[in-house]
């Protein structure tokens, strides 16, 4: 149990951190971590991006609008898991298909490095590379999203059951004032390893709407 790992999450902490999700919320276009901004006024906590916005763009959201919206994305994982059980799905097929993924993604980066060796060699102007550099990171980009949320999957009964177990102690630890910041933000990075956050900006005085992906240990 989360109890037994981190100790009574009853016991408040005399402390500065305030961001249940520090060090796990990163931008997903630069990889750096989103702060949680809360003002000592009437306005709501704010994740916000530590750069200006000439370096990245994303908009700042409502802390709550990004809490509710990781709690989505973990009852998503929780109901493929809960399928997962369900169908008991054979792990000789999935390995099959993990190593198919494989292949053709070694075979993607090997494409890679011939693309470099030709564009050094001015067998590719600089525009035939770049069109083909595009494309070819685009494929890998593919691959690797897809071999991800295959691996995900590939795991005994007995580790989606675990997984599950964590998935609801952080819903249910995120959404319990009473936790204290530090023990959610310790059981948070227990399982999940980073979170990355695109947002939709809906318009001047809106307020920006969270994407985010999440990937578990």
């Amino acid at each position: 149990k989360a109890q037994e790992i981190f100790g009574n999450p009853k016991v408040k902490v005399n402390t500065e951190l305030s961001n249940p999700l520090a060090t796990v919320l990163v931008c997903a276009k630069c990889g750096r971590s989103i702060r949680l901004l809360n003002y000592k006024d009437s306005r709501p906590p704010m994740y916000v991006h530590p750069s200006n916005r000439l370096h990245c763009t994303m908009k700042q959201c409502r802390a709550a609008v990004v809490l509710s919206s990781l709690t989505d994305a973990l009852k998503e994982y929780i109901d493929d898991f809960t399928l997962e059980l369900d169908e008991g799905a054979s792990e000789a097929k999935k390995q099959a298909k993990i190593d198919s993924i494989e292949a053709e993604l070694k075979a993607q980066q090997a494409k890679r490095k011939r693309l470099f060796d030709a564009f050094e060699s001015g067998i590719y102007t600089a525009e035939e590379f770049l069109n083909r550099k595009e494309l070819n990171s685009k494929n890998i980009e593919e691959l690797e999203k897809k071999l991800s949320e295959i691996k995900k999957f590939c795991l005994n009964s007995e580790e989606i059951k675990q997984k599950t177990v964590g998935l609801h102690q952080v819903i249910d630890l995120l959404n319990d004032d009473s936790v204290s910041v530090e023990y959610k933000n310790l059981f948070v990075r227990r399982i999940i390893s980073r979170i990355e956050m695109t947002t939709i900006d809906n318009g001047y005085g809106k307020d920006a709407t969270p994407e985010l992906d999440v990937f578990l240990r």
